[in-house]
């Protein structure tokens, strides 16, 4: 009998220590009497039997419920489990769940509850990510829905501008009134690609070009786009190498990054593009994330009033913006990450409050294009005269188009 009674306390101790779960054992006044490693664990607190050593005990933001917990317990209430939101332990809030049942005693009357406790931060933060990144997904696809409908428009909208312009030469009024039709064309259809971007919609277009060719061909609109009082300078090493990427997108996130520059400082500053290349050793591209290799960066660096550490990590998130309604999408900074991650590469943020933010893309370089890889393009004349058979399902675009063909002959 007494080898079976030790057998099982054996198996029983066994359990216990193995378990998943944190028990603790306490009397009717919450002091604890044993607990297992996973409770010690879950509560930052060793429990030595030592009577010269203090008594472990819960942490004062969860006492309270879990007195309760016990009460209920003792009268013959539910055992099921509690939640205990930010309960401080080791210096961060956490969430734990608890659940008690009384413990029977054959020594004496006291009574002492059985408590099973465990940290479920980290399985509620996964949750609510998940409800959150379902919820992107959704906005998403109805954006990019939204999106190609309102770039037909929007074709339409440059097309007829288009020939407007060709037949106000000599009206110059006019003619810079249409040109500012244009331009907030342009600008429409920039947030359009980035909807699109957002939803995933639309494929990217991978191709191998200079990235620092990219920005020196839009080196002047992004000084328009700065204004007066922003100081503008590139500093750009041609032998920074190749990359392969969507051109388009790459425009887009330069001009993005600009922009986002020039709202950083409202009473001016001095903006600068730097790109370079740089080799990555082993530790280096771990700490990034990314392979060791040769890569592109690509900075662009302001003097603004730059992001707390709250704003510095949610500025890559979709639909994030602190520039208040109307005046941002939230959507430039989650294009740019998504586009330079597409490319093999990483995007990194750092700010100080007051001094400025540098934005960081490093870009894997490829072997630069031989020229049986390139193909030259000689653009042919306009007009014709042969008859066209047009195929488009959206009536406004369809006489478009067909007024485009007719006034070059076709």
């Amino acid at each position: 009998l007494d080898r079976s009674i030790e057998a099982s306390e054996a198996r029983l101790r066994v359990l216990i220590e193995t378990a998943p779960i944190g028990m603790v054992e306490v009397d009717a006044d919450g002091r604890v009497r044993w607990w297992n490693r996973v409770a010690s664990r879950v509560l930052a607190c060793e429990f030595v039997d030592d009577p010269d050593r203090p008594e472990p005990t819960f942490p004062e933001a969860a006492l309270t419920g879990l007195r309760e917990l016990w009460s209920d317990v003792e009268r013959g209430g539910p055992l099921g489990g509690r939640d205990f939101i930010d309960v401080v332990i080791a210096g961060r809030p956490r969430i734990l769940t608890a659940a008690a049942a009384v413990l029977p005693s054959s020594t004496s009357s006291a009574v002492s509850f059985l408590t099973l406790i465990d940290d479920v931060t980290n399985h509620r933060e996964m949750q609510v990510e998940l409800r959150h990144a379902h919820t992107m997904e959704v906005r998403g696809q109805v954006a990019s829905r939204i999106a190609h409908d309102f770039n037909n428009l929007l074709t339409l909208i440059t097309g007829y501008a288009e020939i407007l312009s060709r037949s106000l030469q000599d009206n110059e009024r006019d003619l810079e009134m249409v040109r500012d039709i244009q331009a907030t064309a342009s600008r429409a259809s920039l947030l359009t690609t980035q909807l699109q971007t957002i939803g995933r919609t639309m494929a990217p277009e991978p191709i191998e070009f200079s990235p620092v060719g990219v920005i020196q061909s839009n080196a002047e609109v992004i000084e328009r786009i700065l204004g007066d009082r922003v100081s503008f300078t590139c500093v750009l090493d041609e032998r920074a190498g190749n990359i392969r990427a969507d051109a388009d997108q790459f425009e887009q996130m330069m001009l993005n990054l600009s922009i986002n520059a020039r709202d950083a400082m409202p009473e001016g500053g001095e903006l600068r593009i730097l790109a370079n290349s740089s080799s990555l050793d082993h530790t280096t591209a771990f700490e990034l994330g990314l392979s060791s290799g040769d890569y592109v960066v690509i900075s662009v660096v302001d003097t603004g009033v730059g992001m707390d550490d709250e704003t510095r990590s949610r500025c890559f998130k979709p639909l994030f913006t602190t520039k208040g309604p109307f005046n941002g999408t939230g959507m430039g900074l989650a294009a740019a990450r998504r586009l330079v991650q597409e490319s093999g590469g990483v995007i990194t943020g750092k700010s100080v409050l007051g001094r400025g933010t540098t934005f960081e893309a490093y870009l894997p370089v490829i072997d630069p294009m031989t020229k049986d890889q390139c193909v030259t393009v000689v653009p042919g004349g306009s007009r014709g005269s042969a008859t066209v058979l047009l195929a488009e399902d959206d009536e406004g675009l369809r006489r478009l188009m067909s007024q485009v063909l007719q006034r070059n002959g076709y």
